[in-house]
């Protein structure tokens, strides 16, 4: 019979001669596979479901414990007092309902000491018992009370004869959400007390239970069905048996048969039946950008090339991605359904060169909407305690119960891109919240929820590799410390920049960090990003003074026009050097200082009237810029 229990159950009726009293926690609230027939010797698997309640009283019921009571704060004696049983009222002196009332602490104290004393054998299974004290910590009078009486009760507890010879205790059992929701105090140094923590299920029960209900989607060959049961393993790694259950109750809710368990899965995981990831749609559109990228004539059409200049590699290593997440070959290699994100992609490169842009340009062509982008700026969470903003803060500290940004962002819109914003600037405590994400594409927050990322594109930016960090010295004043930059992209070729960023970035995670497994998981997909050269960089400047054309249409109806002559000038002072370090950014910046004040100022003192055309003149005079209109 033992056989075909979980082990925790084997646990508890190897140890009821030993033990009083049993703390179960971890996976309580889960069905499981356990059989109770007399033949063990039956080739087939004739176990059942059975809830952590059911489960303890028949391994009782088996070792000759006549009577168990079922206890539950909220609601009393559940079980055990249906009737009227003279043998088992005259053993605790009284019916159970009278002695443990609804919601009575000192009921219950009373019921578990007259369970310890009776020499008949009987057990008492206490549901819930997380919610018997508002806060272990800091315990009422009247709980603490409570709590003081069963630890005497567990202290003395002495076995008793049973009608199978053995002596045993009569059991209590324990069933909590965590082991720290009783005081730590009651079970420390307490060998009549036993912690038992049940685990999720392993892969054997849960391709057992995946077998057995698969095969209820209809009549298929015994082909589809085994192949349907594997995938469904595969999809519920991490999960209970009752979520296998549910996965297979939106399957027949939605007609699904065993070819479609991966799409009953991932509704189950992220609550969308939509697939965007299959949709038509999709696939046209990334067809279309990518002979639009390849076509040098039509490259300004593309979503991707025409937002991100000058980085055609980031851009194809990009799309090769999203491809492939759309073909749904993602961790092919690994397992024919593996839950990792859709794709991860580590942008690593000077600033301002477009990494950002290309994550957001991202976003517009996979879902058309930028407001599936998620960024956290890395440099607010460069302290170990900033993970409670990603995940939650724990029980008992402030916040908790609203959850974490990054795992509430995520079940919002579970189809999303996902920035990490300079990850090298993370606590690295931090990281290693990424190394589920990345393998196992889910994050638990700290209220104990799971939320999935399978549906998510993952990105990491990085400078690493581009600047070190160097201490000055001066007679006049303290050390300082500055960047500079270590790769001069006039003296060595994009090949060359590649194989030194790379080798920053293994160096930082396996030596600096010593996380070697998060550098594992991102893999071959860290994409380098180039310097931005001066051709790209007038591209860049041009693409901005069409911004500023475009607003001034919009906001005051003026038709404005840039001359030649008016760009050459803005160009002279917003691109120098034989590459721009600072990249778009920097462009940016200056063409505030050279373009967009001046012209502001112009328009603040001389409003244009609506409907005109005007030229744009820039001047310096007095040491200032100035604009002029003609």
């Amino acid at each position: 019979m033992t056989a075909r229990l979980p082990s925790w159950a084997r646990e508890f009726s190897t140890l009821l001669p030993a033990c009083a009293h049993f703390l179960f926690s971890g996976n309580v609230r889960d069905k499981y596979l356990a059989g109770f027939d007399a033949d063990d010797s039956d080739p087939g698997d004739r176990r059942a479901l059975m809830s952590l309640p059911r489960i303890l009283a028949e391994v009782a019921h088996r070792q000759g414990i006549e009577h168990v009571l079922l206890f539950d704060i909220s609601r009393g004696v559940l079980r055990g007092a249906a009737d009227p049983d003279p043998a088992l009222e005259a053993a605790l002196g009284g019916r159970p309902v009278d002695i443990a009332p609804v919601s009575s602490l000192d009921g219950l104290a009373a019921l578990v000491e007259r369970l310890s004393e009776a020499t008949t054998p009987m057990a008492l299974v206490i549901e819930s018992a997380s919610r018997l004290a508002r806060d272990p910590a800091q315990l009422s009078d009247q709980e603490f009370e409570f709590f003081r009486r069963i630890d005497r009760v567990a202290r003395d507890s002495r076995p008793c004869p049973h009608p199978t010879g053995r002596p045993l205790f009569n059991p209590i059992a324990w069933i909590l959400d965590k082991d720290s929701d009783l005081p730590p105090w009651l079970s420390l140094g307490n060998e009549f007390m036993r912690s038992i923590v049940l685990p999720l299920p392993h892969t054997g029960e849960r391709r057992a239970l995946a077998d057995r209900l698969v095969a209820t989607l209809g009549d298929t060959s015994d082909l589809e069905r085994a192949t349907g049961a594997r995938v469904l393993t595969e999809q519920t790694a991490g999960m209970s048996l009752v979520a296998i259950q549910q996965t297979i109750a939106i399957a027949k809710d939605l007609g699904l048969g065993p070819e479609r368990v991966e799409d009953a899965a991932r509704s189950y995981r992220v609550g969308v039946t939509d697939n965007p990831w299959k949709a038509e749609y999709l696939l046209q559109r990334l067809r279309a950008e990518t002979a639009a990228f390849e076509d040098t004539n039509h490259h300004g059409e593309s979503v991707l090339g025409g937002r991100v200049l000058g980085q055609e590699v980031a851009v194809r290593r990009s799309l090769d991605i999203l491809v492939r997440s759309a073909t749904g070959l993602t961790a092919a290699h690994a397992a024919a359904t593996a839950t990792r994100p859709r794709g991860v992609l580590f942008f690593a490169g000077p600033t301002g060169v477009g990494k950002t842009e290309l994550a957001k340009s991202l976003t517009k062509l996979l879902f058309d909407d930028e407001r599936f982008y998620i960024r956290f700026d890395m440099s607010e969470f460069s302290a170990e305690h900033a993970a409670d903003r990603l995940i939650g803060a724990p029980p008992g500290y402030t916040g908790y119960g609203s959850g974490g940004e990054l795992t509430n962002a995520i079940r919002q819109r579970p189809f999303s891109v996902v920035l990490f914003d300079e990850i090298e600037k993370a606590h690295p405590r931090i990281l290693d919240k990424f190394l589920q994400v990345l393998d196992d594409g889910r994050l638990t927050d700290g209220r104990g929820d799971t939320a999935y990322f399978t549906e998510a594109v993952i990105i990491f930016t990085s400078n690493l590799g581009i600047y070190a960090e160097v201490e000055e010295t001066s007679p006049s004043g303290p050390p300082m410390r500055r960047r500079q930059p270590t790769v001069n992209r006039a003296d060595v070729s994009y090949e060359e920049m590649t194989a030194r960023i790379q080798a920053a970035i293994r160096d930082y995670f396996t030596l600096q960090l010593g996380r070697p497994e998060l550098l594992n998981r991102i893999g071959d997909n860290i994409v380098v990003f180039d310097y931005i050269n001066r051709a790209t960089g007038r591209d860049i400047l041009d693409s901005m003074l069409g911004n500023i054309v475009a607003r001034v249409k919009q906001e005051y109806g003026v038709t404005l026009k840039i001359p030649d002559t008016t760009r050459d000038r803005v160009a002279a002072e917003c691109i120098d050097g034989e590459y721009l370090e600072l990249g778009g950014r920097g462009i940016g910046s200056k063409l505030e200082t050279f373009v967009v004040n001046p012209l502001a100022n112009w328009i603040f003192t001389n409003p244009p009237p609506p409907g005109t055309t005007q030229e744009l003149q820039i001047e310096k005079r007095d040491g200032a810029w100035i604009a002029a209109m003609s």
